[in-house]
């Protein structure tokens, strides 16, 4: 893998009720993203002692190509 020109870290808190649907709709963007130009890593992780916080780790090519998707 070559070296990412730009790393992203998102944080997401969901609702204590809706922590299962938010995690559902997170993981559909998985796949998508990693295909998308410019990906080169895309992990969504889920704290083990707060279920309701999620967390995306990403590193991009480009912050014109993170842009590119963001705008998507």
């Amino acid at each position: 893998m070559s070296t990412p020109k730009l790393t992203i870290i998102g944080q997401i808190y969901a609702k204590p009720d809706k922590v299962d649907f938010v995690k559902s709709e997170l993981e559909k963007l998985i796949e998508i993203t990693r295909a998308e130009e410019g990906c080169m890593q895309y992990d969504l992780h889920q704290d083990n002692d707060n279920p309701a916080h999620f967390l995306f780790y990403e590193n991009w090519d480009s912050r014109e190509l993170w842009q590119k998707h963001m705008n998507n």
